[in-house]
């Protein structure tokens, strides 16, 4: 009678196999058609709570004078200051943030963990976890820059609120300014702290400005790869 000898099992395979079941179940649930719902509800909920205000949750019209020709309304004469603290900032941005807040706590103590267990087991096993810690580093510098960007406009709301302080008009304009500069931080953060963002930037840039085709398999092929490089980090927490 003979007996198959099963080979042992390498620090690197044992890594290969730990990294497949994150791989497939996001292949898995990642489809075209999930994505894109995903995408719409997005924008659905985000228009849902950007057009409260004009449903009905805004200040009461004010009374003009009959030879007014016609009236200047500005943002905080005419926003309710409960929907933009208790709804717009403790609901949908102080609970998200805070909620995301612990979800990266969680993965750090993760990665680390995998680190400690595995920094003898191979090169190429604790190579992958430290790879996975610089892209979440990456993804916590941008919840970092949310935190920063939007904070001080929501705290002096807060203060207006509820303590009534008074608050000049140039520090709420700072905090607009500031903002907003939200959303152009972000792409130039994906551009230098994640490399693939980087090299998709540069693959667009030639594709649709430059009209170069043949570029367009490597371009695919680039945003495939990049799609599923950061779910992989993401995934580790459900592991």
């Amino acid at each position: 009678m003979f007996f198959k000898k099963t080979p042992p099992t390498t620090p690197a395979a044992a890594a290969s196999d730990e990294e497949a079941p994150s791989e497939e179940l996001y292949k898995i649930l990642a489809t075209q058609r999930r994505s894109w719902v995903a995408v719409v509800l997005s924008w659905i909920v985000a228009c849902a709570l950007g057009l409260t205000p004009l449903l009905g949750w805004h200040k009461p019209k004010q009374a003009t004078a009959k030879n007014q020709t016609h009236t200047v309304y500005k943002f905080i004469d005419v926003i309710d200051m409960s929907y933009m603290v208790y709804f717009n900032f403790f609901g949908c941005i102080l609970v998200p943030l805070l909620a995301m807040l612990l979800l990266y706590v969680h993965l750090f103590q993760d990665i680390r963990r995998h680190l400690r267990e595995n920094m003898a087991g191979g090169k190429e096993n604790s190579t992958y976890y430290l790879k996975e810690r610089k892209l979440a580093q990456s993804l916590a510098l941008v919840l970092m820059l949310f935190a920063i960007c939007w904070l001080p406009l929501h705290v002096m709301n807060s203060l207006l609120h509820i303590q009534n302080v008074d608050i000049p008009t140039i520090a709420f304009h700072a905090g607009i300014l500031l903002s907003h500069a939200n959303s152009a931080v972000n792409p130039i953060v994906y551009a230098f702290k994640i490399h693939k963002f980087k090299r998709a930037y540069l693959l667009i840039w030639r594709r649709y400005v430059l009209c170069r085709k043949e570029d367009t398999f490597e371009t695919d092929r680039s945003a495939d790869n990049f799609a599923s490089s950061i779910p992989r980090t993401l995934a580790m927490v459900t592991e």
